[in-house]
């Protein structure tokens, strides 16, 4: 395919990858391609994406990782009944392999066995250059792009003792072994072939196992990817039809049947219905929605049908931008994992140094030519990094589908492992421990009818994202004030919202002092025994004149209370910060358990920073808001935690999203975050203790009495399986059990 591509974000199935030093190898190449500005390498999922500018053809993409010795595809979006790559192939030959190696095994065990040596070395170079083919021919291309990895030790493994078997075969001289002689391999009738054999066996069923449980970890995006329905029924020009989903477009009327799935993002029509969003807020509870309000792709009606007009298909709805946030996390790494790069960088030559240098020693020593040559091969085999490069990508891969599927999106793997070790959680109070949708308490008026003044707030408020504002929209309507126009909007962060409305300049600010003073005492009296109900107030200026005080009140979310005892569970400080005046954040504190110490009100953007920068000191600190003025502390903080209801500046801001606005879902991503990192810890240090104590056992020769090369294969392949097999006890762990943070 030599077109060119216009699309800056390009998805890529690879082929050929078997290790981290693979990943690593294929990222290279990529970068190298003029024009490519990122490229990020799944090895789990054996995926590349890429950030590309205008004028890279994917042919040259496909040529530069062609060179490298991988393949490179576009990768297709597979339907939720289309059959996907199933791991049969290499199953079966796993299988093949090792029946071969038990064969040439065999042979060499029987005491008369006609054909001896031949016989052994003939089986076993079938099992070599049968199934074992694609692991010579990849190693054959890493050699010759000089670049080292997973296969090149494995094949320079089996095939030192397919030369050495042959030369032994050669050497004998077509005599047969017999009784004793037989048992004990000597040179006329026993060789190294059977090693060579079981080196690729052991190395093939440990990848079609690695396989099977790679595939597990990455249940979260299947289950994502089939929520889609292959058909949709589709009404157009008065007709019903059913039709591919892929074939709808914006503006088509759908209609779902009960128990059906939603085929597209859209608007509600018809009459109000239950629907079932789990997919994307983990609750299994139906909520309701009501006609005109929007429907998500993947939702499921509950119990009864529904019509609806598709606004997003395809690549557009917010399932699919759900996907592509998994996918990316997924994908990403974390800081941890620098670490095992930069040692996978230069491991693979030093061990092939090692094993000369084995076989040198060896030799030196007077231990005999294939007493050398089988603790080279070993070391060959023993130090395969597979393990060291599935260590982290596979803890990642699974900890962000368990995350996405209770409504817990992660940006990147950076973001879950700083929050494994932030020390304390600053939350947001309104719409973050509160509900976010205020309502109309009292209205004062200073001047004039407060109804003049309400609707004139509602004017310059009806494009604000914040709560307050929307409650004055929402109180304006409620009272059928007219819908006037506002002119010149001007929304600042922290400052409020002033506006133009009918030739009159309208101001929607917090109370302030100068406020108070500025009305007199009796209403200064008034306004305070509104903040002393937990009630936030606003004065409206007319031309510069306070017309009218509003106070609006939130009420706590439910579980709030029990978030912040869940924060406390886990060892970490909590605080709450607030833009509202201290009455009423104290009041909201004081409900939730929290000490006048642990509450800050009155903040503007500014005094969060501030306030974050003042905690440096403690340790990284988490900051929870959902608000446009809560976006610069989200980007402050060690780690950002946006409500997914929230402001959409907020959400692109931080690296973790609460789709469901529930807070004790951040105690919840704090334990599986602490979960993925002891996970990914103890990977690690299994598999460099696993070469640490492995690679000096194989050169000393200690590994020989108990089968030498073959006891290095099998426990190269159960290394990387034990990885993988650990990594998916994450799909079932018991976050609430998570322990503390261990004091430092």
């Amino acid at each position: 395919m030599s077109t060119e591509t216009s699309t800056h974000e390009l998805e890529f199935d690879v082929e050929g990858m078997t290790c981290a030093n693979c990943a690593r190898r294929v990222e290279k190449v990529l970068r190298k391609v003029q024009g490519v500005q990122t490229c990020e390498i799944d090895l789990v999922r054996e995926r590349a994406r890429i950030s590309t500018g205008p004028g890279v053809s994917i042919a040259a993409l496909e040529e530069a990782v062609a060179a490298a010795g991988y393949g490179l595809r576009p990768h297709e979006r597979i339907g939720p009944r289309e059959p996907r790559r199933a791991s049969r192939p290499a199953a079966v030959r796993a299988a093949a392999a090792l029946g071969l190696a038990l064969a040439a095994m065999a042979s060499s065990m029987v005491p008369g066995a006609p054909g001896r040596p031949w016989l052994e070395v003939v089986l076993a170079g079938l099992c070599v250059f049968g199934p074992g083919l694609g692991i010579v021919r990849k190693a054959a291309r890493e050699v010759r792009a000089r670049a080292a990895g997973m296969d090149t030790l494995v094949a320079l493994g089996a095939l030192s003792a397919m030369v050495s078997a042959v030369v032994q075969a050669a050497a004998s001289d077509g005599r047969v072994g017999t009784g004793h002689e037989a048992f004990h391999g000597t040179a006329v009738d026993h060789t190294f072939a059977e090693s060579g054999a079981m080196i690729v066996a052991f190395v093939l069923l440990g990848r079609a196992l690695e396989e099977r449980a790679k595939r597990a970890a990455g249940d979260a995006m299947r289950a994502l990817e089939s929520l889609v329905p292959e058909t949709a029924r589709v009404v157009r020009h008065g007709m019903e039809a059913t039709i591919p989903t892929s074939e709808l477009r914006a503006g088509d009327e759908v209609r779902v049947g009960a128990h059906g799935r939603v085929p597209a993002d859209g608007t509600l029509l018809g009459e109000d219905v239950l629907i079932d969003m789990a997919w994307l807020t983990g609750e299994s509870t139906p909520v309701l929605r009501r006609v005109g309000e929007r429907v998500l792709a993947g939702a499921l009606a509950a119990g009864a049908a529904m019509s609806m007009r598709v606004d997003a298909v395809g690549e557009g709805t917010e399932l699919a931008r759900v996907e592509r946030l998994v996918a990316h996390a997924q994908a990403s790494k974390a800081p941890i994992v620098r670490m095992a790069d930069r040692v996978s960088a230069v491991f693979v030559p030093a061990m092939l140094g090692v094993a000369g240098l084995t076989a040198i020693v060896h030799g030196f020593w007077g231990a005999g030519l294939d007493a050398a040559l089988q603790a080279s091969i070993t070391v060959l085999v023993v130090a395969c990094p597979c393990a060291l490069g599935l260590a982290t990508p596979t803890a990642v891969t699974v900890a962000v589908g368990r995350a996405a599927r209770r409504g817990i999106l992660v940006r990147d793997a950076a973001a879950l492992e700083t929050l494994a070790n932030v020390r304390i959680v600053a939350l947001d109070k309104t719409g973050t421990l509160t509900e976010g949708h205020p309502t109309l308490l009292a209205s004062l008026a200073v001047e004039g009818d407060p109804d003049h003044a309400l609707a004139r707030a509602a004017a310059v408020e009806r494009e604000s994202e914040h709560p307050i504002g929307e409650a004055l929209v929402n109180a304006a309507v409620a009272r059928g004030l007219p819908s006037l126009e506002a002119r010149g909007v001007v929304a600042r962060a922290g400052q409020g919202v002033r506006g133009e409305v009918d030739g009159v300049h309208v101001e929607v600010t917090s109370v302030d002092e100068a406020a108070l003073v500025e009305v007199g005492p009796s209403l200064a009296a008034k306004v305070a025994g509104l903040r002393q109900a937990a009630a936030s107030v606003v004065a409206v200026r007319l031309d510069g004149r306070i017309a009218a005080f509003f106070a609006v009140r939130d009420v706590v979310r439910p579980g709030a209370a029990e978030a912040v005892s869940r924060l406390r569970a886990l060892g970490l400080g909590v605080r709450m910060w607030s833009g509202d005046h201290a009455v009423a954040a104290r009041a909201v504190g004081s409900e939730l358990g929290m000490t006048v110490d642990e509450v800050r009100a009155g903040l503007s953007p500014e005094g969060k920073a501030d306030a974050l920068a003042a905690l440096s000191g403690v340790g990284p600190v988490a900051m929870v808001g959902d608000g446009v003025n809560d976006a610069p502390a989200l980007a402050l903080s060690a780690v950002g935690i946006a409500m997914g209801g929230g402001a959409a500046s907020a959400r692109q801001t931080a690296g973790i999203t609460l789709v469901h606005p529930d807070p004790r879902l951040i105690a919840e991503a704090v334990a599986l975050s602490r979960r993925t990192m002891r996970i990914v810890r103890q990977n690690l240090g299994w598999a460099f203790g696993y070469n640490l104590v492995m690679v000096p056992l194989a050169a000393t020769g200690q590994l020989e009495r108990f089968g030498g090369p073959m006891l290095a294969s099998a426990a190269m392949a159960g290394s990387s399986i034990t990885v993988v097999l650990n990594s998916l006890r994450l799909r079932r762990t018991r976050l609430e059990a998570s322990r503390p943070m261990p004091e430092r």
